[in-house]
Formats: structure tokens, sequence, C-alpha cells
């Protein structure tokens, strides 16, 4: 059976509770850098093995992570949609991590999926593809977070198919708030095309601002409040606290070194002075640069997000609990119509991040 004929209750949906979709409309907004350090700073809490899944084109999280020439190219992706051969990732890019590679091969996917579901009358079959592939190995982990690509409505579907919870970046530009208005629409359709299983919009993130333009930040605040107001979403619970800074250089020399932001930080703290290579007659190395009071508040703001957003899901998380118990103690803890009541999530509760990075990568 080709897994995207699966009717949606063949799907162990709750194995997928803890799967968060990082996505806008519009590139540029830092969708992979956030899933990145989300992934990458998450797997450093005590206990926890995370996932993360590269959806988009560019397979740019190979390229964060410093596994490059190990991807795939999406490949192991497209065949376990296509043919339900088990997903493999790479293991271990990260203590306790793991990595589903994307790449040029998801462009094959989409238009297949799409192909499928035109074919089969199915319109919804795009939220069940990769949800059928990703449940068998959603129980090995604790969290799995999703990049996913700005222009690839089917890749987007698959996405927020087989999340639990949606996470929306976006720069104060106009283009990249109107990216977020239109994933709020497909968002909506994904909830009622996937119904009764839960989809929920867990925070939305403004990111790459200047720390010193205080009123661009504070007009676009105001303008995705309106935003979301307008698609009668609770804008003040929305929006999350922790606001991304940009800081280009550090970002980039942290992408090209394979390294997470906190990871280059402390590299850039351990190198040498410029000057005892300088006296030694050896080239410096120019590591040493990034030790600076953007790369560290950079580093504390992709922290300050993880844990943001990890106390968000451990707050909805006990609020389901408790709501459980309650229906449960209204009902004698019986069955009604021969029928189980809900289930709250069966994770460990949601636990704190180091305060500092660990693992540091040569």
């Amino acid at each position: 059976m080709v897994p995207v004929r699966a009717a949606a209750d063949a799907i162990d949906w709750e194995a997928l509770d803890r799967v968060v979709a990082v996505i806008n409309g519009k590139g540029g907004v830092l969708k992979t850098a956030l899933t990145a350090h989300l992934a990458g700073l998450t797997a450093q809490a005590p206990d926890y093995r995370v996932l993360a899944v590269d959806l988009d084109v560019q397979g740019n999280l190979a390229l964060d992570f410093g596994v490059q020439s190990s991807s795939d190219q999406g490949q192991g992706l497209m065949q376990s949609v296509f043919l339900g051969k088990p997903l493999e990732p790479l293991r271990e890019v990260r203590p306790d991590l793991d990595l589903v590679t994307g790449g040029r091969e998801l462009g094959t996917l989409s238009a297949f999926i799409a192909q499928q579901a035109m074919s089969q009358r199915d319109p919804d079959l795009p939220l069940r593809a990769l949800a059928t592939s990703l449940a068998p190995i959603a129980g090995d982990y604790d969290f799995i977070f999703i990049d996913c690509p700005p222009g690839e409505e089917v890749l987007q579907q698959m996405a927020l198919g087989a999340a639990r919870w949606v996470l929306i970046p976006t720069r104060t530009d106009k283009a990249s708030r109107e990216g977020m208005v239109a994933v709020a629409e497909r968002f909506i359709r994904a909830r009622e095309g996937k119904a009764p299983q839960a989809l929920d919009l867990l925070a939305v993130v403004l990111a790459g601002v200047n720390p010193s333009a205080s009123a661009l930040r504070a007009n676009a605040l105001a303008a995705m409040k309106e935003d979301l107001e307008a698609f009668g979403a609770d804008a003040e619970r929305l929006l999350t606290a922790t606001i991304v800074r940009y800081a280009e250089t550090v970002a980039v020399g942290a992408r090209d070194r394979g390294l997470l932001v906190p990871e280059l930080v402390n590299v850039a703290a351990e190198a040498e002075p410029w000057w005892q290579a300088l006296r030694d007659g050896r080239p410096r190395s120019d590591v040493g640069r990034y030790q600076s009071a953007s790369g560290e508040g950079l580093a504390d703001d992709y922290f300050a997000l993880a844990a943001e957003v990890l106390g968000r899901i451990g707050e909805e998380e006990a609020a389901q609990r408790a709501g459980v118990q309650d229906e449960q103690l209204q009902d004698g803890a019986e069955e009604t119509d021969g029928e189980a009541g809900p289930r709250a999530p069966e994770h460990a509760e949601v636990g704190q991040l180091p305060t500092q990075t660990q693992g540091v990568r040569a």
C-alpha cells in the first residue's frame, strides 16, 4: 500500500503530539535558523531526544548542523512517502539530536503528492502524507521540529498535517507579515481537514530585528496584533516575549562553520588572542571576532525562545491533563457511550533548558 493512501484513523496521532512546525509563507524570516536552534537547544535539556525534519528543498538544516556532506537531499523522506520505507534519520548530529535531511528531491515529492491528491480526489491527502511516515518513529523522540519551505504549499500542508503545534516567525516588513497571514489561512484549512486531530497555533515570534530599532519593532508588533486579531486570534497570548535580534555577522559565521550560534560564541571565547598567533608568526584565526556583545545577545535570544516554546507546550499539556482529570471525575472515570474519554499526553512533563551550551563542536 502506498503510505499516502492511509486513512486518518490508521495514523498514531498520539505519537505526534509534540511535533512543532516552524512555518511562514515568505522566505528570509529565519525559519531554518530558528528550527535548528530550537531543536539543538532542546536536545540539551536532560533526558530529551529530539528530531529535526527538513521539509525545505533548499536543505539548509544540514548546513546549519555541519553535516551537509551526509545529506541525501530528501531522498529518504521521498522514499518513505512513496514506498513506505522506514525513515532513517542521520543519527547524533548533536548529542540526543537526529536529523531527517531535506533538499532537491522534495520538489519531486511535492509534485507527486499533488498529483495523487488530484487523482484520488482527496484534497486532504497531503495532510496525511508526512504524518504517515513520521508517526512510526515519533515515539523515539520527545520533541520533533519541522523546518517548512516558504513557497511549496503542498509541503506546507504535509507539515501542518503532521504537526500538533505551529510556530510562525516573521520579520518587521510587510511582506513577512503577509506571509504570516497566508500561513494563518492554510493553518485554518489544515485544522479543519485533519479534525478531530488537534492542530493549534503555539506562538508568533518576531525575528531578525535590530535591537536599537525600538520604533520599528513597536510598529511591527502593533501591525502583527492587528493581523492576528483579524483572524480572531488572541494576539497578546500568541506573540512571544522573546524577540530574536539581527546579528548577521555572527549568524553567517555560525552557518559557514556548521555551528549553532551559542556553539560559535563558546568557540570564540576559547580562541587564542589575536596577538598570540601574530607573535608566533602564524596566520591568526578569525573566530575570535565572534566573541562580541551581538553574538552573546543572539545566543541568549535563542536560549530564551527555546525556553519559552517549551514552557508554552508544558503549560498547554498541563491544562489538558487538568481538563481530562476534571472530566474523569465528572464521569466517574467511566467510559461514555462505549468510547473512552480524551487522553492527556503521556510524555514526561516539560523540563528546563541548560543555561549554557554543552558539547561544543571543535
